[in-house]
């Protein structure tokens, strides 16, 4: 629960499963050290559900000094909950004024995009919503938790990705559905591919293609579409773009790394995909493709280590039976 974004990084680095993290987020987050654009984009690709807390800040001085307006309870209540898929907010008020002013959340969720935390109107933001509040008194501090629907969104992703990792395309384009969860439509696009579909695929990227420019997953489905139209020189600038943006995103170097796969830059593909695994270990085709980026580069030893990940991560990956002979044919020089 330590507000360093550092720690939290070196944390998620390990080799383990974490259901959830529990991040500050507030109207305050975005100029420095920024757990929504450091932190949040790994919980997502990692399948690793965002609970959101400190909306008020911490100790909510701004509230008293009036330096959030119209209803700074709300505004700053809010601002952890559009954090994008982060519908989770656990959140603490020293009085039951405070918690019934600041635990008024829009139901269903409204959504917002990457990059615009800042202060909102609550009375634009419960439009469609109702009022929820709930809490317990405990030494005169009033702690409330709410649970918002749509903590789907980074759970879902992670299984997806495991059908994608079994095989399963098709199962992966029916489960997508109409969701707008970028890693989610990132693995469908991804499964059109592998089922011969182009334009499906085309159409798919086109998605986080449409999404708006200061978000990373804008060049990465804008990449995979110009990479699909043999466009290697665009899709490496885009790309390189989403690296820039979110250099945490452990999605933006595996989509950098299949590019310079296509321009058979080997080694240079191969770090990207480094990259994309030392993010998200869990990724288990960014262990495969490194395998193979490893292989073509000559290094035999590192191809061995992520071909070894990689089947332990996706025992029924289809191309399992291909790792193998390969890890067969190296071994028996």
């Amino acid at each position: 629960m330590t507000a360093d974004i550092h720690i939290h990084l070196q944390t998620l680095a390990h080799d383990f499963v974490f259901d959830a993290c529990q991040i500050p987020l507030n109207c305050f987050d975005a100029p420095f050290r920024s757990f929504e654009a450091e932190v949040l984009p790994v919980l997502l690709s990692r399948g690793i559900a965002p609970i959101g807390m400190k909306s008020l800040g911490g100790d909510a001085r701004q509230v008293a000094q009036k330096v959030v307006e119209n209803d700074p309870a709300y505004g700053c209540v809010a601002d952890g909950d559009q954090a994008p898929s982060c519908r989770s907010i656990l959140d603490g008020a020293k009085t039951g004024q405070i918690q019934h002013g600041g635990l008024v959340v829009p139901v269903p969720a409204v959504a917002f995009e990457t990059g615009h935390v800042g202060t909102i109107s609550a009375t634009r933001a419960v439009q469609s919503g109702t009022r929820w509040a709930g809490a317990t008194t405990m030494k005169r501090i009033v702690f409330a938790f709410v649970l918002v629907p749509a903590l789907a969104g980074a759970q879902d992703a992670a299984e997806v990705r495991k059908l994608y990792e079994a095989g399963r395309y098709q199962q992966v384009v029916e489960a997508s559905g109409d969701t707008d969860t970028p890693a989610v439509v990132y693995t469908a696009g991804q499964s059109h591919q592998k089922l011969g579909a182009t334009d499906q695929a085309r159409e798919t990227y086109g998605q986080l293609a449409a999404r708006a420019e200061d978000d990373p997953w804008h060049f990465i489905g804008l990449s995979a579409q110009q990479l699909l139209d043999e466009q290697t020189d665009a899709a490496l600038a885009s790309a390189t773009q989403a690296v820039a943006m979110a250099g945490r995103l452990a999605e933006a170097h595996f989509q950098l790394g299949l590019v310079l796969a296509k321009q058979e830059d080997w080694r240079a593909a191969a770090d990207a995909f480094d990259r994309a695994a030392e993010i998200n270990p869990a990724l288990a085709y960014a262990h495969y493709y490194g395998g193979l980026m490893h292989y073509r580069a000559g290094r035999p030893d590192r191809m061995a280590i992520h071909f070894e990940q990689f089947l332990k991560l996706a025992p029924e990956a289809p191309e399992r039976p291909e790792v193998m002979q390969i890890m067969r044919t190296v071994r028996g020089r």
